[in-house]
């Protein structure tokens, strides 16, 4: 696939990355599937430039500038803009010289995509500004992670992770009516707050009185931000911390237990087979077996 990595690769961090995704014919009949996802931190300009690509395009710029040529029409892209094209048309998008952007992306397709996408450009142009930015970037990284890890129920959460997107995509209109710019403001800070500190005790009524926000409108207006509790969100940033523990670290399972806040391995035993449908021993197991295969066929090679 024709891709924002084909060309220019000089042009950008080590950061960046990209996963390229195959599936069956059967998938490709049923479900909505990702063609290739993945982060962007361009370090030189470059403009790409396509068409005739069957492929529906969704980015994110999480920081700097850009521009979008589009059905005949240019769009100025910053920080927080969102955009949704038919890449059949011809396209291009460039970053700013001055201010080279991040970009988080998705190419995907499926059965009835085109008629989504038809919905929404019917109600939208195809550059959008959610007032809230966080839920679309939340569920383009829960792609990139379940599709590092490719397992046999990797296409069928893709799809739903998807439909989840369009969704907010066609909605987010609605959504961004009811929060306030000051709610929105405070909930972010909550958000990086968890993000800095979920590995200690973190407790509800602490945050409240951190942030002067009641419990009932704290746990009601971060629910409908993120579609998930604060709870659920500070368990996932735990395991996720642990997987990748897991994965990188010679560190034993009580070690990267203490480290990603559980004080009991029981416990975290416990949630991380809740969440990732297996055990930490387990988990660490397939990735190491799956190491040793690539070091083998390598050696064959």
């Amino acid at each position: 696939m024709d891709s924002l990595f084909d060309s220019f690769k000089s042009n950008y961090t080590s950061d960046s990355y990209r996963i390229m995704c195959t599936v069956s014919a059967s998938v490709k009949d049923t479900f909505f599937y990702v063609q290739e996802v993945g982060y962007l931190d361009v370090i030189k300009p470059y403009n790409t430039i396509r068409d005739n690509l069957d492929s529906f395009l969704f980015v994110i710029v999480l920081d700097g500038k850009g521009e979008l040529v589009y059905n005949n029409r240019t769009y100025t892209l910053t920080k927080g803009c969102c955009f949704f094209i038919d890449c059949l048309k011809p396209h291009s998008y460039k970053s700013s010289l001055s201010d080279p952007w991040k970009l988080l992306w998705l190419h995907f397709n499926g059965p009835t995509a085109r008629g989504h996408y038809e919905y929404f450009v019917n109600a939208y142009i195809n550059v959008i500004h959610p007032e809230l930015i966080d839920p679309f970037e939340d569920l383009v990284r829960q792609l990139i992670e379940i599709n590092t890890r490719h397992d046999a129920s990797t296409e069928v959460r893709s799809s739903k992770l998807i439909v989840e997107l369009l969704t907010l995509l066609m909605t987010f209109k609605k959504t961004d009516t009811v929060y306030t710019s000051q709610i929105v403001r405070k909930l972010a800070e909550v958000r990086r707050y968890i993000n800095r500190n979920y590995t200690s005790d973190i407790y509800l009524e602490t945050i409240c009185e951190k942030f002067s926000i009641s419990k009932f409108h704290l746990t009601k207006e971060f629910k409908k931000a993120y579609g998930i509790t604060i709870a659920k969100y500070i368990m996932q940033k735990r395991i996720g911390n642990a997987k990748w523990l897991l994965k990188y670290s010679d560190k034993t399972l009580e070690e990267i237990s203490l480290a990603c806040g559980f004080y009991d391995t029981c416990y975290f035993n416990k949630q991380f087979k809740a969440i990732e449908q297996t055990t930490p021993y387990k988990y660490r197991k397939s990735w190491l077996e799956k190491d040793i295969e690539l070091q083998t066929d390598d050696d064959l090679n």
